[in-house]
């Protein structure tokens, strides 16, 4: 699975295959990634943030909503 050139910032999340969070973050336009994992991908940060508390994971930021 691979993310490459977004033309927005696109936020991940890697699923492994125990279906478990293994890596997050994001892709800024013109950076590509690439795994082997599961690729779950999101534009809107606010619904990245929920799908990560779903896996278990907990996002620090305060001001994501913004």
């Amino acid at each position: 699975m691979e993310i490459k050139k977004p033309k927005v910032e696109t936020y991940y999340i890697c699923i492994d295959e125990d279906n478990k969070a293994r890596h997050h973050g994001s892709v800024k336009p013109n950076r590509c990634l690439k795994t082997a994992d599961k690729l779950e991908t999101f534009i809107s940060k606010k619904k990245w943030i929920e799908r990560l508390n779903f896996y278990g994971v907990k996002y620090e930021d305060k001001n994501y909503l913004k």
